[in-house]
Order: structure tokens, then C-alpha cells, then sequence
């Protein structure tokens, strides 16, 4: 039988620390789709009739497959251009934008199994290294 030769996968908060940890532990990396989709709702307000558009264009961007990664960046490029004017909104759609590689389905698919594994995988992870100091905050 081989041996997986895949390394370990690692989906922490996006905190200063999470990347270089990630980095020295050889670990591929990803993000916690949780802690992202949090920021939905955190970002919606000041839309008015279009906070549920929002938050529909916002998890389709983060969890569904699109047939390619040019799919996605239309997309999101439709959401940047949809939500612009309300701050709040388009520095999240920035950050998602940022971190795609990292988060949305759409290429996570091929590293690792999204969904609830990817999120209770994550937590552990960081509490673990967070444990109870200063990280905690």
C-alpha cells in the first residue's frame, strides 16, 4: 500500500500569525469557511434592499463549484462592481478576492474537503494553537 505523500492541510483563523505557522509546519493551507461566511453577515449592513442578494452572491462566491477559476473571478468582479458602494461590503468582497485561493470551493476542492470537516478541522486546529495566552484575544 502507498504511502499518501500529501503532506497535511491546515485551515486556521486568517489571523498575522496563521500564515507563517502554516508555512513552518509544511502544511498546505486554507482557510476556515466558517469564520468567512461570519463575515457575510458581518459586512451586509448598509445595503438596504440588497442585503439578502448580498448574502445569496456571497456564499455562491465562497461554496459553490464553478466550472473554472475565471467563472469565479467574474463573479466576483460582478459582486465588486454590485456592492461598491457600500464600504463595508467591498472590503469583504476584497478580502474573499485575496484569499480565493485559499478559501473558495471552487479551488479547495482539489486540496481538501470543504464543508463541516473543514471548519470543525480548523477550530481544533486553532485552539490548539491558540491554546489560552495571547493569541486568545
Amino acid at each position: 500500500m502507498a504511502k499518501n505523500s500529501h503532506g497535511g492541510h491546515i485551515a486556521p483563523d486568517e489571523a498575522p500569525w496563521s500564515f507563517q505557522t502554516v508555512k513552518n509546519a509544511g502544511k498546505s493551507h486554507g482557510l476556515c469557511c466558517k469564520h468567512n461566511a461570519t463575515g457575510i453577515m458581518k459586512s451586509h449592513s448598509g445595503l438596504c434592499g440588497l442585503s439578502q442578494s448580498y448574502m445569496n452572491d456571497m456564499n455562491e462566491i465562497i461554496y459553490d463549484i464553478f466550472q473554472s477559476e475565471d467563472e469565479l473571478d467574474h463573479k466576483i468582479r460582478d459582486a465588486r462592481k454590485k456592492y461598491c458602494h457600500n464600504p463595508r461590503s467591498l472590503e469583504f468582497i476584497n478580502s474573499v478576492d485575496r484569499n480565493k485561493n485559499l478559501l473558495c470551493v471552487t479551488i479547495m476542492q482539489y486540496v481538501f474537503t470543504v464543508g463541516h470537516c473543514t471548519t470543525s478541522i480548523g477550530e481544533s486546529w486553532n485552539s490548539r494553537m491558540k491554546g489560552h495566552g495571547e493569541l486568545k484575544k
